[in-house]
């Protein structure tokens, strides 16, 4: 429901779909309704459940629907036990050789142009022409169009995972260039566009659902990848251009250079490695960190590094800071020897003890990657099987120990957080669960590695809702969007929580899940699904033939990451950002010699700054979405320019900047 306003603001005023289907999936008002976004932009949209022909049977799926006959999907096949379809004065019909639709054939196009219907004009015509016609618009929509084969939401993970990335490493990055253009850093971003239409590419139907074949898999992963590189190398270098220019480290110094992406000053949990001087080949004693701010030294936590090499040689500290909104702030690590003294073995705990603690399940599922069946859309997954703690034989096995450990044990524990690992298996699969316990902030971290081995299962995670919650309405995220979730598996984009009356949500924010559901105090999120490459169902042909070998999709090691939160609308909608575009901290030595300050951007409201962004006419874009029901005032403080307007509910405003001067945009979308 999201989408409405987008289509609007930049310049359409028709939309026509395909699905849901109208038989169990969805109720249209009719055959063209206007669809409308909680910020009341709608356009005209219009459901064909038929959108192709087979080669030569053009003409008679025109005449067929023409006089009400209900057509199947490409037009020629007996469409069951649907109901007729009707037909407005003013109609249309799709056709096409190929699937979902393509090319005319001569055969059709000569079909046509012999084709007489009593009373009836036949064109040729386009989207654009029929919306300006005298269209019969029966009711209005205001709700996403959903639920349909929710198998996508979840299918390919790898994929959705990697789209993830991409998106908020641009939106990120592009922050990052629009900072340094404004101080005078200026680059080649050609390259930048190469980016952008591979990840855009990525959407594309078959793609981002996960329901291609394995080829096809491959060759989206290689256009993610290829884009996360191009914009992993852009934040590279503006970042150096941006850190580097900076005072020189005095003798003894390690600097570390972080860039807050969020409009807010925030504090926020920053993790920074670091190479010693000289490795530490002494016995005796062991280098600790120290992280000081403006002189100040302020707690931080030595915690394992990423490689594993059993030397004093590479760190890794964690802490936390106020951070400005939109801009680099500058640390300084100073190391002191301490006695070494032996390194303290995982301590066993409960975890139950300490939260409520999420659980894992393995279903029963189906191989179809759609999910296309009537039960699946009211349910993914069956007959669940909750993955229980590992014993110590098999965590020996497991993590290739001489000697098996508790499954659920103390990891990190100091002056900025607690970690918990927890090992569970069931069936073929196993699951890390790595909880970070923060002292002083108000959510906790968790990161889940999953080595998942099921064919026609999938891995899901159930979390439970503090009793507080329990009673509260399923809400969710989407592209602008704030909306309440169908009591079935849905879709959602960054966020999926519980809404108590008083307007307060508990949510699960994620980097790369997009389906779930609320139900019986908990939010499940489905992770994995071991479906099949384009396992397609036909009627009631077999699914798949059993006389070979066939891979599943999503066999294979996975990492996700949640937070838990709660707060209010604005709040989690600022916290998912804050988590899709994590504090960006490195260790730089400077080559400067001055402090350098770098005008930012910031945003006051209840309002989020979605992106912000630099463009081909040496103007600054800003994108700024209200998720709550009432009209919000803002603030905008871009590179010392102030721009004071306001967001009815649910809306997104552009504002654009030049040479100093500003100007708010309610009914478009200027790029």
């Amino acid at each position: 429901a999201g989408l409405p306003q987008i289509l609007k603001k930049n310049g359409y005023n028709g939309y026509i779909i395909c699905r849901p289907r109208t038989e169990g999936q969805f109720k249209y008002p009719g055959r063209f309704f206007k669809w409308t976004s909680p910020d009341g932009s709608s356009v005209i949209a219009t459901n064909s459940e038929s959108y192709g022909t087979h080669l030569g049977k053009a003409a008679q799926k025109i005449k067929d629907e023409a006089n009400r006959i209900p057509t199947g999907m490409l037009g020629s096949e007996a469409s069951g036990d649907k109901k007729a379809c009707g037909c407005e004065d003013v109609d249309y019909s799709l056709w096409g050789v190929g699937n979902h639709g393509g090319g005319p054939s001569r055969k059709d196009l000569r079909d046509i142009a012999g084709l007489e219907i009593e009373d009836t004009e036949i064109i040729h015509s386009t989207p654009e022409a029929l919306f300006s016609d005298n269209i019969h618009i029966s009711g209005e929509v205001k709700t996403s169009l959903v639920t349909v084969m929710p198998g996508c939401y979840s299918s390919m993970a790898k994929v959705k995972q990697g789209f993830r990335a991409c998106e908020n490493l641009l939106y990120s990055t592009e922050k990052m260039i629009a900072v340094a253009k404004n101080n005078g850093i200026s680059f080649d971003l050609s390259d930048l566009e190469n980016a952008q239409k591979k990840i855009l590419f990525s959407t594309f139907h078959d793609i981002l659902p996960g329901t291609s074949v394995e080829e096809g898999e491959r060759e989206a992963l290689c256009a993610l990848y290829y884009a996360e590189k191009i914009l992993r190398d852009y934040r590279t270098k503006v970042f150096l251009r941006l850190s580097s220019s900076c005072e020189k480290a005095k003798p003894g110094e390690y600097p570390i250079f972080t860039f807050n992406f969020s409009q807010n000053k925030t504090v926020a949990p920053i993790e920074a490695e670091f190479t010693l001087e000289n490795q530490n080949w002494d016995d005796s004693i062991r280098y600790v960190p120290h992280v000081y701010k403006d002189g100040v030294e302020i707690p931080c936590q030595t915690i394992k590094e990423a490689s594993t090499l059993n030397l004093d040689w590479r760190k890794r500290v964690v802490f936390e800071s106020e951070l400005e909104p939109t801009s680099l702030t500058r640390f300084e690590i100073k190391v002191t020897p301490d006695p070494r003294k032996p390194i303290p073995l995982a301590q066993s705990c409960d975890i139950d003890k300490v939260m409520a603690k999420p659980v894992f399940e393995i279903c029963d599922d189906t191989a179809d990657p759609w999910g296309m069946s009537d039960k699946e859309l009211l349910r993914m997954g069956t007959n669940p099987k909750d993955m229980r703690p590992m014993t110590k034989d098999e965590t020996a096995r497991f993590c290739a120990l001489s000697n098996g450990i508790d499954a659920e044990r103390i990891i990190e524990d100091g002056a900025i957080l607690t970690s918990y690992e927890g090992l569970y298996t069931n069936g073929n699969s196993n699951v890390v669960m790595q909880v970070k316990d923060y002292k002083n902030l108000p959510f906790k971290d968790i990161k889940i590695i999953a080595e998942f081995a099921e064919k026609n299962k999938m891995l899901k995670v159930r979390i439970p809702l503090p009793e507080e919650f329990k009673d509260g309405v399923a809400v969710g995220d989407g592209p602008f969007l704030f909306e309440q979730k169908p009591d079935c598996e849905n879709t959602f984009q960054k966020w999926i929580g519980a809404q108590r009356k008083d307007g307060k949500i508990y949510a699960v924010i994620n980097d790369g899940v997009y389906s779930g559901r609320v139900e019986n105090g908990y939010i499940y999120l489905t992770l994995l699904r071991g479906a099949g490459y384009s396992f397609h169902p036909i009627c009631d042909l077999q699914l798949y033939p059993e006389d070979r070998y066939l891979p599943r999709i999503d066999t294979g090691r996975y990492t996700f990451n949640i937070r838990l939160f709660s707060g209010d609308i604005s709040e989690v909608y600022q916290k998912a950002e804050e988590f899709n575009q994590p504090v960006y901290a490195v260790n730089v030595f400077p080559i400067g010699n001055a402090k350098k300050t770098f005008d930012n951007v910031s945003l006051d409201g209840k309002v989020i700054l979605t992106n912000f962004h630099a463009n081909v006419k040496d103007e600054y874009v800003a994108r700024i979405y209200n998720p709550t029901d009432l009209e919000q005032a803002f603030t905008l403080n871009a590179f010392n320019v102030k721009v004071k307007g306001t967001c009815s509910k649910g809306e997104v405003v552009s504002v654009v900047i030049k040479d100093g001067n500003a100007k708010i945009y309610h009914d478009e979308m200027p790029v």
